[in-house]
């Protein structure tokens, strides 16, 4: 069914840059759905970018079941940035509608987790707001290419043609990042490139408190509590995995299954940061972090052109025992006035003492943005080869003995395609 009930009002899209502070009404199990929108909101490029007038206008007269979701995102951003006649809070009912017709997940009142909104609302934004720009409405679009995987630029060139042909949107453009995953074939010692887009990344807290004991790292805060480093977390995320026994992997060169080693990198980052900070199924690893207000990852890039300044933007605590009970709140840097205030569904305070309130907690989700106003290189039109090898060293380094000495080994031939075994 089309709504009707904006568009019988004349709507004043100059009024974006005004300072309101508009709580969301709990309309049934939903402070994990509040939590998350009031996140996003705050995250000025993207509500700038859809209360344009022209941009709203299009979305606005666009048929419901092709952008169903993106109609109902925008008409929220309406009321709570530009509509007068919401003082204090809103009820999103619009929203919580449209989001349970499209995902059964979130139907009813049974209590549902950010993390899965958060996943579930990028992917169907995305989508929608691509079409507008891309010729084919395909199915979701592929994360991953694979061809030639020895031949890294190729790899790379391939993906990111297949993945911008149809993610056109401000969500691509302002939320993806490029995962690189190196394997190495400890038979043949092949080293084979992949590329896939992704839009959260996941830290599991007691993997990386093990880690961080292992270091020896600070594990204890000042109040005596588990703790684990932010920055430690990503150096964890980058660690080789081995996959031996019943978990080998077949390798072409081979002609068969061997032990190999798998690393992550992080190729490039994207305008918005968001980190899952994972405590265990029903949160049972019970962990703080320590985590900045300002970050810096240009050590854990590979890519130098990427960004890799940052400063928080938002932040997702939950309350309760259980991860699928308890409640959600949702700091925030105001978009404006860049004053941090504390979302507790349909109330709205400032926060006098962030550093000795939520920033010294248990976090679940963080939202941080780049300081810069720095573009995604996803959509460069040219990736530039030497800009990527110049780390590559640094990177192999820890994923096999083979590479210790990639630079000077006979039969390693480094050149502007990537690394070919000869």
């Amino acid at each position: 069914m089309q709504s009707n009930q904006i568009k019988q009002q004349v709507i004043n899209f100059n009024n974006v840059n005004r300072e309101r502070l508009i709580g969301l009404e709990n309309v049934g199990a939903t402070c994990y759905m509040n939590a998350t929108l009031q996140c996003f909101i705050n995250i000025n490029s993207l509500t700038q970018y859809l209360l344009t007038e022209s941009v709203y206008k299009q979305i606005d007269n666009s048929d419901d079941d092709l952008y169903g979701l993106s109609k109902a995102y925008c008409h929220l951003l309406e009321k709570v940035c530009l509509d007068d006649n919401i003082k204090y809070y809103y009820a999103p009912r619009e929203f919580k509608r449209v989001i349970s017709e499209k995902n059964p997940l979130f139907q009813g009142i049974n209590a549902n987790d950010s993390k899965d909104l958060i996943n579930f609302l990028l992917e169907v934004l995305n989508y929608e707001l691509s079409q507008f720009y891309c010729s084919k409405k395909d199915n979701y679009a592929k994360n991953s290419v694979m061809m030639n995987p020895t031949n890294m630029m190729l790899i790379l060139d391939n993906f990111r043609i297949e993945f911008t042909k149809n993610n056109k949107s401000i969500i691509a453009q302002n939320f993806f990042f490029i995962l690189q995953t190196n394997t190495v074939c400890n038979g043949c010692h092949m080293l084979k490139y992949n590329f896939q887009s992704l839009f959260l990344l996941e830290f599991p807290l007691e993997l990386v408190y093990n880690y961080s004991l292992s270091k020896n790292l600070p594990l204890i805060n000042n109040q005596g509590k588990k703790c684990v480093n932010l920055l430690t977390c990503f150096e964890h995320y980058g660690l080789p995995s081995k996959f031996t026994g019943e978990n080998q992997l077949y390798c072409n060169n081979c002609k068969g299954l061997r032990d190999a080693e798998c690393k992550n990198i992080l190729f490039s980052l994207p305008p918005v940061l968001v980190l899952i900070l994972n405590r265990g199924k029903g949160k049972s690893f019970d962990c703080d972090v320590d985590f900045p207000e300002f970050l810096n990852l240009q050590n854990f890039i590979n890519y130098k052109k990427s960004i890799y300044e940052y400063r928080l933007r938002g932040v997702i605590s939950h309350l309760g025992e259980s991860g699928m009970s308890g409640h959600f709140i949702a700091y925030c840097r105001h978009r404006i006035n860049n004053k941090w205030y504390c979302y507790n569904d349909a109330t709205v305070t400032e926060c006098q003492d962030q550093k000795n309130g939520f920033m010294n907690g248990t976090p679940y989700i963080l939202f941080y943005e780049t300081i810069n106003n720095q573009s995604n290189v996803l959509f460069d039109n040219v990736i530039d080869a030497n800009l990527i090898l110049d780390n590559m060293n640094k990177f192999n380094n820890d994923i096999n003995p083979f590479f210790n000495n990639l630079n000077q080994a006979n039969n390693i031939n480094l050149n502007n395609n990537g690394i070919n075994l000869i």
